[in-house]
């Protein structure tokens, strides 16, 4: 009996030169203190500390009214990204060297986040929100004017992240659910493997899929995160669905199944909508959406692990589950098990031979020959298991 899997990858380099002012905010999560920025230059890295650039806040209409101002460290990579951490000063890095930043930013009323170049002599890119619709509209800077009065409206539990790269803020923003990433990272569909990772070379970002084979009854070890204690695997129904995901969280074992959730104390709680569960020590939460769980894991020096498990149906197979993980960056070394693995390999595109359809690939210095495929409506490149997990073998992730 078989049953195949598919991924999706991201990888980096930096480097110091000077270049224009090219950057965006890309992603805010207010609720757990991060902002990512981007660098759309493809050739020239981005210097902070030859820029000079600013992150402000404001709540009001006046400059006066500055809620809080950071001066940014770091360098992005071309086309890369960079991560800053505020609120707290427990936060670790999430994708690049951004660290810390002495950084406020409240969920009350009405704000605008703005990032200048020169102290405050060049406005290069902002967001505005309200958080309540009763919020006063009066109380932004001026430059919300710009955006006709629009305002995106804040809700807890989600992160602002762009449809595209332009500045027409707030029409190219979008609200995501925290635990549903923008760049997948996950098992979906008979079952499909998806990570995002950076091109080693170009810090691009780099789709691509591959097949795994195994039996029924097979547990696949998916992703180990050692910052929260949390090991997480998955069960074949039968050759191609999964019908049970296990959370291994500290000495507790919660079971996700198509027709009830198991607890850590063996309780068994039927998939209700709106459920709510929180356990003994307040590390791991979890709520249900109609055919959607999702869970947040954290330890006590504010490490977080998000996932999103979603119930499906197939007449031919029955329910089965998909599980993906967001916000997630498998290139460090703090995620083990397949998806942290692949995360870590060392991968680049060679361009210069790539066309529409097909492309060669080096993976650990060996090349291979890959093919663009459509899995689950995601473009991707189709490698081959084995070469890329190499120099580990598919019975250290496929356990019978």
């Amino acid at each position: 009996m078989k049953f195949f899997f598919n991924f999706v990858i991201l990888l980096t380099l930096y480097v110091q030169v000077k270049s224009a002012d090219n950057i965006i905010i890309n992603e805010l999560d207010i609720d757990n203190g991060w902002i990512e920025l981007k660098n759309l230059d493809p050739i020239n890295p981005y210097d902070f500390s030859v820029n000079e650039i600013h992150l402000r806040s404001f709540f009001g209409p006046q400059n006066s009214d500055i809620e809080s101002y950071v001066r940014l460290p770091g360098v992005i990579a071309p086309n890369g990204y960079i991560v800053y951490h505020f609120n707290t000063n427990e936060r670790r890095k999430k994708r690049s060297a951004g660290g810390n930043i002495n950084f406020s930013l409240e969920t009350t009323g009405s704000r605008y986040v703005m990032l200048y170049k020169d102290y405050y002599g060049t406005f290069i890119d902002g967001l505005v929100f309200k958080v309540t619709a009763s919020a006063n509209e009066e109380y932004f800077s001026p430059l919300a004017n710009e955006w006709d009065n629009k305002y995106l409206m804040y809700e807890s539990g989600k992160i602002f992240a762009r449809n595209g790269e332009t500045k027409n803020s707030p029409s190219d923003w979008k609200l995501v659910t925290v635990g549903t990433p923008d760049a997948e990272n996950g098992v979906s569909g008979d079952p499909h493997f998806v990570q995002t990772v950076f091109d080693a070379h170009t810090n691009k970002p780099l789709k691509i899929c591959y097949d795994v084979t195994g039996e029924s009854g097979n547990e696949i070890y998916i992703l180990e995160d050692k910052f929260t204690d949390t090991k997480v695997t998955g069960v074949l129904l039968n050759d191609y669905y999964m019908h049970s995901i296990k959370i291994y969280q500290g000495h507790g074992l919660y079971t996700v199944n198509t027709n009830d959730i198991e607890l850590e104390n063996h309780n068994k709680m039927s998939w209700q909508n709106m459920f709510h569960y929180k356990n003994g020590n307040n590390l791991l939460e979890m709520f249900i959406r109609n055919e959607n769980i999702f869970i947040m894991i954290k330890n006590d020096r504010f490490n977080k692990l998000s996932m999103m498990i979603k119930k499906y149906s197939n007449p031919l197979v029955g329910k089965y589950l998909d599980v993906t993980f967001g916000n997630l960056l498998p290139t460090r070394d703090r995620f083990s098990g397949l998806i942290g693995h692949v995360g870590k390999q060392s991968i680049v595109i060679l361009d210069s031979i790539q066309d529409n359809q097909f492309a060669m690939l080096k993976i650990n210095n060996e090349t291979n020959f890959v093919e663009l495929q459509k899995r689950n409506n995601v473009e991707c490149w189709l490698i081959n298991f084995k070469s890329l997990i190499i120099p580990k073998q598919p019975k250290h992730f496929i356990l019978n």
